[in-house]
């Protein structure tokens, strides 16, 4: 049972993440960091005190399209949990404005399979919520109009970046990616270009990116 339903989409946690030190799932081998942010993909999911909801104790839950940010830890439940074979559970923060002030926030884990990231990216065009490279090596290629266009730059590992679109998902060499269209400012120069959006995060400025 969900004890509590947060129905809010929009963040605010600045004291809570200098407190603590700063359609994909969560891919693991991509490095995200703490404050990275992710959107909820269906409702009445639960947020449970343990991966997996060892003891099912549940802390609180949040409905469809509501942001939140990753502590920084994960954990792959290896056979069957709830229904989930194999998922990676993360643990998250979601919180909200409170009308006497300060934030209200449900922290504990949520698999991977109901966490989005490319949703957070729509809402930081919007928001102006810094967006980066999230790689773990090498670089990533901006292309000219299109994902299978020419390179035009590469962006390295947490390069900073303004994201002006994210289209709908497209099928490239026989794998759905989600185009996202961005600009970039390369030594005082603005290049617009396309890159596969599972590449590209969006996060709180208090996340450390060194």
């Amino acid at each position: 049972m969900i004890k509590k339903i947060l129905t809010f989409s929009t963040v605010s946690i600045a004291t809570l993440l200098v407190t603590i030190g700063s359609a994909f799932a969560l891919t693991p081998s991509n490095g995200y960091k703490i404050s990275d942010r992710f959107a909820t993909t269906s409702n009445g999911i639960n947020i449970r005190a343990k991966a997996c909801g060892a003891g099912d104790i549940v802390v609180g839950g949040v409905n469809k399209g509501v942001v939140g940010h990753y502590l920084g830890e994960k954990k792959t439940v290896t056979g069957n949990c709830r229904g989930l074979t194999g998922e990676t559970w993360y643990k998250m923060v979601f919180s909200s404005p409170i009308p006497d002030g300060g934030t209200e926030s449900v922290e504990g884990w949520v698999a991977g399979k109901f966490l989005d990231h490319v949703d957070a990216l729509r809402k930081s065009i919007s928001t102006s919520q810094p967006v980066r490279v999230n790689i773990s090596d090498g670089y990533l290629n901006l292309r000219k109009n299109s994902l299978s266009g020419d390179v035009i730059a590469k962006l390295g590992k947490n390069f900073q970046l303004r994201v002006l679109s994210v289209s709908t998902p497209v099928k490239l060499n026989g794998v759905t990616v989600t185009p996202a269209k961005l600009e970039v400012n390369i030594n005082g120069t603005k290049l617009q270009g396309f890159v596969n959006s599972q590449y590209i995060v969006s996060f709180s400025p208090w996340d450390n990116i060194q």
